[in-house]
């Protein structure tokens, strides 16, 4: 029996298993994604990985009327969010690195063109082992509700399996 290690490029989402949202305070910085690395996997994050992100608080919750309030058009974007930052923090969550500094909202909304993309704010590659929390930090403007269906990101790095052959 053979272990083959594979790495490739891999995005988390909003949508990857395993990804938590919580709702954070406003004017406060908020856990508002975690993501816990499972026993066997390895993230790399390098230089060149990117992050991109649109959080929106619109959701269609009923207004203090009773009414419902309707969703935001597409592309209406609510300035619900100041700040972003992205921390990888150990189990205990007492070592903390930050892979993305504290940076303005509007600088993490472009997912398509490569001279405005938001890349990661290291000089040499990061290690996420089994345990290690990545964490999506945002400052808000106003309460971010987790999970709205408007709010989306694209984080890239190298995934590393292990499969036994």
């Amino acid at each position: 029996m053979a272990v083959k290690i594979r790495e490739q490029l891999f995005f988390i989402t909003e949508q990857t298993a395993g990804i938590v949202a919580a709702a954070g305070l406003a004017a406060t910085w908020s856990d508002n994604y975690r993501y816990q690395v499972p026993q066997d996997r390895k993230y790399i994050f390098r230089p060149g990985h990117t992050f991109s992100g649109s959080f929106n608080n619109s959701t269609g919750a009923p207004a203090a009327d009773g009414a419902a309030v309707p969703p935001k058009p597409a592309g209406d974007f609510v300035d619900a969010v100041d700040r972003v930052m992205i921390q990888l923090r150990d189990s205990s969550e007492n070592q903390r690195i930050n892979i993305l500094q504290d940076t303005r909202y509007g600088l993490v909304r472009h997912f398509v063109d490569r001279d405005l993309i938001r890349r990661f704010d290291i000089t040499e590659e990061v290690e996420a082992t089994a345990g290690m929390w990545i964490v999506i930090m945002l400052l808000e403007a106003t309460v971010l509700v987790p999970g709205d269906v408007d709010s989306y990101f694209s984080l890239s790095c190298d995934i590393v399996k292990q499969t036994i052959m």
